[in-house]
């Protein structure tokens, strides 16, 4: 709900090349592993303005996340 109360970003200009760049600057996140509160294990990402998690349960992905920080 924040997300859209806040949103100023123009999703236009959106393209493959900047999705795939996004995803390079994620794999150069570091990870932490903690035990999910209910079932499965979290993995939890921080990196250079990026944030995101990770839900693995059953060797499966059950939700990923990742966000670009906002500098305030």
């Amino acid at each position: 709900m924040d997300a859209l109360v806040r949103q100023k970003d123009n999703f236009d200009d959106a393209t493959p090349d900047k999705a795939q760049a996004f995803l390079h600057e994620v794999e150069g996140c570091k990870a932490s592993t903690f035990e999910s509160v209910g079932a499965g294990v979290d993995y939890r990402f921080e990196g250079t303005g990026i944030s995101g998690s990770i839900l693995v349960c059953d060797d499966s992905v059950v939700h990923l996340e990742f966000f670009r920080l906002n500098e305030q």
